[in-house]
């Protein structure tokens, strides 16, 4: 009895299941297959506006614009090559180039593919028009970066570019995926999670003729925060101004803050191009041989010639005071062991003060071997050599500062009197940044303070102050150190004499860096004021043969600031 009514309930219960899939699927069959074919939910990221990068004084240096782009949805497409003819004719792009981009940036069926930027009127219009034998087509707005200033901004701020590998694989934890745009290089990629928003979505559906029926979902993007750093874009213009077709550096600082005023690396970049995306123009700057993409400021390492002679006076000094009336004569060369060591004239019997102020090599081989290569190494650390300075962005190199044990140990030589000679003037071994020196020479401007360079001035709301070190140089040190710096630009037989300007008060030392089988390197460094220092500079330029032109340089500098009244 029991078996016939589990019987009855199973068979009642077939019949119904039955019936239900005959009525789904033959009386109301034609109406869902309609809905399905009239109706899709579809997906759409919203980029998120990045945050805008301004100058001290709020000058936009990084901004977003609107891009209008057409992009293809590859799930939505049947009949690729008739699709990319189509596109061909409206966009008047041949169409091995659409088939090219769009297997490049291909990802997966759910993401759109970008195949042109920037659309112009027209294209739009045309698009729309087409839009029905367009399926798979959509335009969007995307936020697209801006950089005003071009080629004069863009070792400070970097550039946009897609995400490689090894960012990915570092970034994935923060939300970062294989579609997005990061920065290279500058402030773009030291802040990036700062200065990047979060990507919102809307989930609409459309009909088959892919026009809106109804927003499903909505989440609206976050813009990234705004950055507001410490270049005085007057400035940096000045200095890039100047730069031009040149190849080497300009670093301003301010000495007691550490502010970055302006810092110029020639030749450099448009960051514009990598954000359009022209890949003929990337691939010839990766190409090329002057470097435009490499930061000398920062991360090109070179020996500082005599400019190095301010550590070895500062050496000397707290040594021993009196060495600053220590007297040597120079022939115009100086043997040492089994090679003769030269200078650039015959200069007699100099002091310390004359040494400084005529650069004489032949004094400074001499003191240099007096102190000895111990204490030289010591106040090279002290002045902040041979090591980061800590500036905010990534790529800075260490410079190097050669040792007795360095020698010994890792290159397996005794020191000589020669590496001595050749230390105290800043050649053999010796090697520096720009903006090592020009942090260096603060120290002087600001009476014994190493100042902590950076670029962040503001995020949001919240201010940044550099912190700075106090450096164990005696306060007489600094002030004969100064009235020497003070002499090299404004004696007439100082070597920056043609550095000078009226109504500034500069202070300077000139390096003359020998290269191997190159003409020499040309370096200037020094600060600047009217009544009190305001900025401590450093000018340095490749290859020029002498330090003349770097002087000539900082000084179409310092008068062009002067006369726009940023001294």
């Amino acid at each position: 009895m029991r078996y016939r009514q589990t019987l009855i309930v199973f068979k009642v219960l077939f019949i119904t299941l039955i019936l239900g899939l005959f009525y789904r699927q033959v009386i109301q069959g034609e109406y869902f297959y309609n809905q399905s074919r009239r109706n899709v939910i579809r997906v759409i990221s919203l980029e998120a506006a990045r945050g805008r990068i301004l100058d001290r004084n709020g000058v936009v240096l990084a901004d977003t614009i609107p891009s209008f782009d057409v992009s293809i949805i590859p799930q939505e497409v049947r009949n690729k090559p008739l699709l990319f003819e189509r596109l061909s004719k409206i966009l008047g792009m041949p169409f091995e180039e659409i088939r090219q981009i769009y297997q490049r940036r291909y990802l997966n069926p759910f993401v759109p593919v970008i195949i042109s930027e920037k659309l112009d009127k027209n294209e739009i219009i045309a698009l729309e028009e087409n839009k029905l034998q367009l399926p798979g087509v959509v335009v969007d707005i995307r936020p697209l970066r801006f950089y005003p200033f071009g080629k004069a901004t863009s070792h400070v701020l970097g550039h946009l570019g897609q995400i490689d590998s090894y960012r990915i694989t570092k970034l994935k934890p923060y939300g970062y995926e294989m579609s997005d745009l990061v920065g290279y290089g500058g402030v773009e990629e030291y802040y990036d999670l700062v200065l990047r928003g979060e990507n919102g979505g809307e989930q609409v559906e459309v009909d088959n003729r892919g026009q809106r029926v109804r927003t499903v979902g909505y989440k609206p993007p976050q813009s990234g925060q705004d950055i507001q750093i410490t270049l005085d874009m007057r400035i940096q213009k000045i200095a890039d101004d100047v730069m031009h077709g040149t190849r080497g550096a300009v670093v301003i600082l301010d000495p007691y803050s550490g502010d970055v005023i302006a810092l110029s690396s020639y030749p450099s970049y448009d960051p514009n191009d990598f954000v359009k995306g022209n890949d003929s123009v990337i691939r010839s700057l990766l190409q090329d041989r002057r470097s435009p993409l490499f930061n000398r400021a920062i991360a090109g390492q070179y020996p500082p010639g005599s400019v190095f002679k301010i550590v070895t006076t500062t050496s000397a000094l707290e040594k021993d005071a009196s060495l600053t009336n220590k007297t040597f004569v120079c022939n115009g060369s100086m043997q040492i062991g089994n090679r003769t060591y030269n200078c650039s004239s015959t200069h007699g019997a100099e002091n310390l003060r004359d040494a400084v102020i005529h650069s004489c090599n032949v004094y400074f081989y001499s003191l240099g071997m007096l102190i000895g290569p111990d204490i030289l190494h010591k106040y090279a650390s002290v002045l902040g050599l041979s090591r980061r300075t800590g500036i905010d962005l990534n790529y800075e190199a260490a410079g190097f500062i050669p040792s007795v044990n360095w020698k010994k140990v890792i290159m397996f030589q005794s020191w000589s009197k020669g590496d001595t000679a050749n230390m105290a003037i800043g050649q053999g071994e010796v090697l520096v940044t720009p903006l090592q020196l020009a942090r260096m020479v603060s120290v002087f401007a600001n009476g014994g303070e190493l100042v902590h360079p950076h670029l962040i001035k503001a995020i949001g709301n919240k201010n940044f102050i550099g912190k700075n070190k106090s450096v164990t140089i005696k306060k007489d040190v600094l002030k004969n150190i100064d009235s020497y710096l003070y002499g090299v630009v404004n004696n007439p037989e100082g070597t920056a004499y043609t550095a000078r300007v009226e109504g500034l008060r500069i202070y300077g030392k000139t390096g003359t860096a020998q290269v191997h089988g190159k003409a020499a390197h040309g370096w200037l460094v020094g600060y600047v004021g009217r009544d009190k220092p305001k900025y401590a500079f450093c000018v340095f330029l490749e290859n020029v043969g002498s330090s003349h032109v770097a002087c000539t340089a900082a000084e179409r500098i310092l008068e062009e600031m002067s006369k726009q009244g940023l001294i």
